[in-house]
Order: C-alpha cells, then sequence, then structure tokens
C-alpha cells in the first residue's frame, strides 16, 4: 500500500488522473448499491467530494496492480471529520 499521489502532489495532472481512477473503481463497486437503493452514482459528484476531502487532510493509500488503483484507504483525521 502506497500513497495515492493526491496529497501534495507538484503534479497537478498525474493528482487528477489518479483521482480519476479512485472515481472509476468507486462506480464499479458503489454504482450497484447506490442503484439498488434508488439513487444515481455521479462521477463529477463523486470526484468533487474526493477534492474536498483532500483539501480536508484526508489520506489516500492505495493497492495497484500492473500500474492500477485496484483498492485504496481513505483516512480522515478526526479534525476533518467535525466539519463533515
Amino acid at each position: 500500500m502506497s500513497d495515492c499521489g493526491l496529497n501534495g502532489s507538484p503534479y497537478p495532472e498525474a493528482m487528477m488522473e489518479n483521482i480519476d481512477e479512485l472515481v472509476e473503481l468507486d462506480q464499479v463497486n458503489m454504482a450497484p448499491l447506490i442503484e439498488r437503493a434508488g439513487g444515481r452514482f455521479d462521477p463529477a459528484f463523486r470526484r468533487e467530494k474526493i477534492l474536498v476531502e483532500v483539501e480536508r487532510g484526508a489520506l489516500f493509500l492505495c493497492i495497484r496492480r500492473a500500474g492500477r488503483i485496484v483498492a485504496y484507504l481513505e483516512y480522515l483525521p478526526e479534525q476533518t471529520m467535525s466539519g463533515m
């Protein structure tokens, strides 16, 4: 597991590519659950939420296989939870 390249990345383009990978993975895993609950997975909304979470100090740790993110863990420091 390693940093997903979202926190403090000096390369905004690479950070956005990594966020896009997280959104793709979330869509695969979350869309069926959200749809069963009567909702719709919105990739643009999820992308925006990830950006807000990064700004609030969330740390994303990723597992990669063949260069692609296959799993991630999002750690929200306690102080970021109070504003949600």
